[in-house]
């Protein structure tokens, strides 16, 4: 799968599905059937199985993995983890910003080491954010207090508002123009700004709820409470769409909106079972903007996140609708959903996540978050961080090898120039050995060893330790040359089992043109001192011509 390399800046996440050709398709798509998938079960850091383990292998899925898991490692992050739980979280291609149930803020780096760490509230945090530049970094928490941290010289910013905030944003231009939004259980969403005589604050909305999940991108506001998803543009002081909490849908409190910015025009708002696509617009006249539903999936699963994945591709976590209550038990899936045609959309892939303490998690408690740089996602549970990347060409090599499709990652080794190709190659053999499938591997040798002097050099014993080395004799190379003691055994073979033709055969043939490859002296005495033993005629005859050849070859040596 090809990630996009297209970037939330707002939120560090990957962006960038192309929703061109749904602008004109109806906004109501077909649920994506939980039952049309085959759930995998995940675990982290898999190990590619011995060559004892491929009868196992056998019994494995035959689709192909479209994501492959790790866990985040890094002394910080682990120190975390075992110390605190995640209750917020964002990305930025600078860092990753945590936020703990005891109230601190941890900033980490990529490598998962801790930067910095700042005690902020004396409650549980509940939203993170950093600005475009990252050099701001704001939470909230039931405190009532907004705390913004300077990442360039350490100094904080506090505000107490007196009741609990549940979401804040930083203004994408907040270096600048120090603005920020915040809401909460106040049922407010509210613009603070740093201006001549102080800081002032305007009331954007209120009355409809607590707010929930704010995020800003441009000039565009968007925020979430318990009857929906409102976007204001802040340049102009206009509200431009409205989009409805959809009826069908469990209690607000239970599955909370998330939204994204996939790109300067286009929120995804997933709420429950259901995942819209807003598109913002300008008007005919370009005076002002208006937001259109150009896409609406309804789904068999609820899901507590969700992002494009690359072109026509999303990616989500959640839960199928009998795993929804308020204490699952069972591990989070991660998703992976393909657009067919105009008004379908197909989950083409459902891994469950072995991911720490999952059994105590609640379905609201999972985030995902993306990265910029390499196209990895990030599984966000209250104890653990995995890592999702889509799997490239050497995860393609190594499943085919595990499906015994040896061909298939030869040539896909080749068409790629991998230096996988020898390990490839001995794979192989040793499957066709281990079968009992010698002659076969004979057959393939020199398509197979090719023109590796060490892969001859290695399985010229093989054949010979397994009684096959005739086998392979017409096509061991003389170009590229191997080591004399590889002819050396060779004809040593040939002598003790008596293939005396062969013997004179190969006594020519690998004394002229490039030379003597093998050791005329050594096989020089051999042959005379079975000549000494040998009572049958035809047989002296041959060891006799062999002793000519070679003493014509000592000669001309």
């Amino acid at each position: 799968c090809h990630v996009c390399p297209s970037y939330n800046r707002d939120r560090g996440c990957c962006v960038g599905i192309e929703m061109e050709s749904l602008a004109d398709s109806p906004a109501a798509h077909s649920p994506v059937p939980a039952s049309s998938f085959q759930l995998r079960e995940r675990t982290i850091e898999q190990e590619e199985p011995e060559s004892g383990e491929e009868e196992e292998a056998e019994d494995e899925e035959d689709d192909e993995p479209i994501l492959k898991y790790s866990r985040f490692q890094g002394a910080g992050i682990q120190d975390i983890l075992k110390q605190y739980s995640i209750t917020a979280i964002t990305a930025h291609e600078k860092m990753m910003v945590i936020g703990s149930h005891l109230g601190a803020i941890h900033v980490l780096d990529w490598s998962g080491e801790e930067i910095r760490r700042i005690a902020c509230h004396s409650s549980a945090v509940n939203d993170v954010d950093i600005d475009i530049t990252g050099e701001y970094v704001a939470s909230c928490a039931d405190d009532g207090k907004v705390s913004i941290l300077s990442l360039f010289d350490g100094s904080t910013s506090e505000f107490d508002f007196k009741r609990p905030v549940l979401a804040v944003c930083l203004s994408p231009k907040y270096s600048s123009n120090k603005k920020f939004a915040y809401g909460g259980k106040g049922e407010a969403l509210v613009v603070s700004a740093q201006g001549w005589f102080g800081r002032s604050e305007t009331i954007v909305h209120q009355g409809e709820g607590p707010i929930t999940t704010i995020r800003w991108r441009g000039s565009f506001l968007a925020w979430a409470n318990s009857a929906g998803v409102k976007v204001y543009e802040s340049h102009t002081h206009q509200r431009i769409t409205f989009v409805p909490r959809p009826k069908e849908l469990p209690r607000a409190d239970m599955y909370p909106c998330t939204l994204l910015w996939a790109n300067d025009t286009d929120l995804w708002i997933s709420w429950g079972t259901s995942v819209q696509v807003c598109r913002i617009s300008p008007s005919a006249h370009q005076s002002h903007h208006y937001g259109s539903i150009i896409a609406s999936i309804k789904l068999d699963f609820v899901i507590p996140g969700i992002m494009p994945f690359g072109h026509d591709r999303a990616i989500a976590v959640g839960y199928t609708e009998k795993q929804t209550a308020m204490q699952p038990a069972e591990k989070p899936e991660l998703l992976v959903l393909d657009r067919r045609g105009a008004n379908k959309w197909q989950v083409v892939s459902s891994d469950a996540i072995s991911v720490r303490e999952f059994q105590r998690a609640r379905v609201s408690d999972y985030k995902i978050v993306g990265v910029p740089s390499d196209g990895a996602i990030y599984l966000v549970a209250p104890r653990d961080v995995i890592v999702a990347r889509p799997r490239d060409r050497d995860d393609h090599i190594t499943w085919l090898k595990q499906k015994f499709r040896f061909e298939d990652a030869l040539t896909c080794a080749h068409r790629e120039r991998s230096q996988r190709v020898v390990e490839v190659t001995n794979s192989y053999l040793e499957y066709l050995f281990k079968c009992n499938k010698v002659s076969e591997a004979a057959k393939e040798a020199k398509r197979l060893l090719g023109e590796s002097k060490d892969l001859w050099e290695s399985w010229m014993f093989r054949f010979r330790d397994a009684g096959h080395l005739m086998d392979i004799l017409d096509c061991i190379p003389s170009h590229p040359r191997l080591r004399t003691s590889m002819y050396d055994m060779v004809v040593s073979e040939l002598l003790a089992h008596d293939h005396f033709d062969l013997l004179i055969q190969y006594i020519v043939k690998w004394s002229n043109g490039s030379g003597k490859l093998f050791s005329t002296d050594v096989l020089l005495v051999a042959v005379e001192q079975r000549l000494q033993s040998e009572t049958l005629p035809a047989a002296r005859e041959a060891l006799q011509k062999c002793i000519d050849l070679l003493q014509g070859n000592d000669q001309r040596g």
